[in-house]
C-alpha cells in the first residue's frame, strides 16, 4: 500500500505541471496579426461618433485585438482621437475614451 501511495504521489507531482498548462485559456489572435501599437492611425470608411465612444466600420487594418492611443481618420478627413479599444481586422474598430481631434 505504501508503495502504491508514493507512486500516485511522485505521479501527481509529475501530472499537475501538464495540466494545468493545457488548462489554461488561451486568446485567439489570426495567424499574422497582432495588437496595434499606441499611436496607430485608421482610415476607415464608415465612422459612428457617438462620442466618448465610436464604432467604425471598413477601416484599413489587419490588427485583432486591444488597441489603445489611436487616431481614426474618416472618409471625410474628420480625426478622431481614442485612448482604448478593441480592432477586427478591416471589419470594424470600437473606441473608448474619443475625442475629435
Amino acid at each position: 500500500m505504501a508503495i502504491a501511495a508514493c507512486a500516485l504521489a511522485a505521479f501527481l507531482t509529475s501530472a499537475a505541471p501538464v495540466a494545468a498548462a493545457t488548462a489554461a485559456p488561451r486568446t485567439t489572435v489570426p495567424s499574422g496579426s497582432s495588437a496595434a501599437q499606441a499611436g496607430e492611425v485608421f482610415l476607415c470608411g464608415e465612422v459612428d461618433p457617438d462620442l466618448p465612444n465610436l464604432f467604425k466600420r471598413n477601416c484599413n487594418s489587419g490588427q485583432w485585438g486591444p488597441v489603445s492611443d489611436f487616431t481614426v481618420i474618416d472618409r471625410r478627413n474628420n480625426k478622431y482621437y481614442c485612448q482604448t479599444g478593441w480592432a477586427e481586422g478591416s471589419l470594424w474598430l470600437q473606441g473608448q475614451g474619443c475625442r475629435r481631434s
